[in-house]
């Protein structure tokens, strides 16, 4: 719950939710694809998705079903009640700046945000519109696919050190 006091949502996670060990859930396609300014880029999704898939992970891509399918993943059909709770049992998340990040960030779930600045002309940043996740890493820059490749592999060996 949420007091006065304390703006952070902490939910239990639901006895359904099985954790499986070395997966990484993928959410890099905003609800305005292809337009907008918060997707990843295509070509940038399927190197992240690469370097997890060396790196021995399952990954699963949770999108809809009108998003192109990455190689390598696994996209899961089903309600976003659903895509919620794979996500939530993989080791981590990777997201553009979508609700889904918010969703796990109630959970406490580990999380990769990448954030696009342009998409909320009135704010010159999104640090003050994140979610308080204390196991989550944010990266930010005006274009989601603008954040370097880089930061994102380095976020990315943080998360795997964190969640092993």
């Amino acid at each position: 719950g949420v007091t006065a006091d304390d703006p952070k949502i902490n939910l239990k996670l639901p006895k359904s939710v099985i954790k499986e060990p070395k997966t990484v859930s993928v959410h890099m396609f905003s609800s305005k694809w292809p337009h907008g300014i918060r997707s990843i880029e295509k070509q940038k999704q399927i190197l992240i998705v690469d370097y997890l898939l060396r790196k021995g992970y399952k990954v699963y891509q949770i999108s809809s079903p009108n998003q192109p399918t990455l190689p390598g993943v696994i996209k899961p059909s089903g309600t976003y009640y659903d895509a919620c709770m794979n996500v939530l049992k993989t080791d981590f998340l990777i997201s553009c700046d979508s609700g889904m990040v918010f969703i796990a960030s109630a959970y406490d779930h580990p999380s990769l945000g990448l954030f696009s600045s342009g998409y909320n002309p009135l704010v010159p940043t999104t640090k003050n519109l994140q979610p308080i996740n204390p196991n989550a890493i944010y990266l930010e820059s005006y274009r989601g696919s603008d954040i370097s490749i880089y930061k994102i592999f380095e976020s990315i060996d943080e998360l795997i050190r964190k969640t092993s």
